[in-house]
């Protein structure tokens, strides 16, 4: 089985998807490039606004949950509290790793929206 590699960089400035038979333009006349056949450009300055206060949100949240969890373990060694709940060890690393995601996309939305008012200054 083949894999399929994205162009980013094409002279054109297509998004295109290379395949063993050819290449098939995904995106026509995509400014930004394209990351596994979406495009940058597909949401404007607003949308990339909101989709960057809800990723921060959610950040936010899942990153109290996890020192919760942490600080309700120390306690319950330390002090020999009986807390309410506890997540597992696996469940511990999954919620790092959502909050993970969540900071990761909210950071590279950020960007894109700075570049795109960088690019608009220029104009």
């Amino acid at each position: 089985m083949h894999d399929a590699n994205y162009n980013i960089n094409t002279p054109t400035g297509e998004c295109t998807k290379l395949l063993p038979g050819g290449k098939l333009n995904l995106l026509p006349k995509s400014k930004k490039g394209c990351l596994g056949g979406i495009s940058y450009t597909m949401l404007n300055n607003r949308q990339l606004r909101n989709l960057i206060r809800f990723n921060l949100g959610a950040f936010a949240l899942l990153f109290l949950l996890f020192w919760l969890n942490i600080l309700w373990g120390k306690a319950k060694i330390s002090f020999g509290w009986q807390v309410p709940f506890l997540l597992s060890d696996v469940a511990e690393f999954l919620l790092l790793l959502a909050t993970v995601v969540f900071f990761t996309i909210a950071a590279v939305s950020r960007e894109t929206l700075v570049i795109r008012d960088q690019e608009g200054a220029d104009d």
